[in-house]
């Protein structure tokens, strides 16, 4: 039992990792490749950060529908 909820707590993280990625690399496209740049302030990336509240509060509301 111990080994089962192992493997299920880390099937859990490297897929939450991958989504993650997903998510940043789905934003990029979006955005034409300005969301991250060198420059961190050009890049605007304070509205990345918006952008997870309200995928949060998406999924939130599909909770409960």
């Amino acid at each position: 039992m111990k080994s089962i909820g192992t493997r299920l707590i880390l099937s859990a993280w490297a897929m939450g990792y991958f989504l993650s990625s997903l998510l940043v690399s789905t934003s990029n496209i979006a955005t034409q490749g300005n969301r991250l740049q060198h420059d961190l302030n050009r890049g605007k990336l304070d509205n990345f950060y918006v952008m997870l509240p309200v995928l949060g509060a998406f999924n939130f509301l599909a909770f409960f529908v």
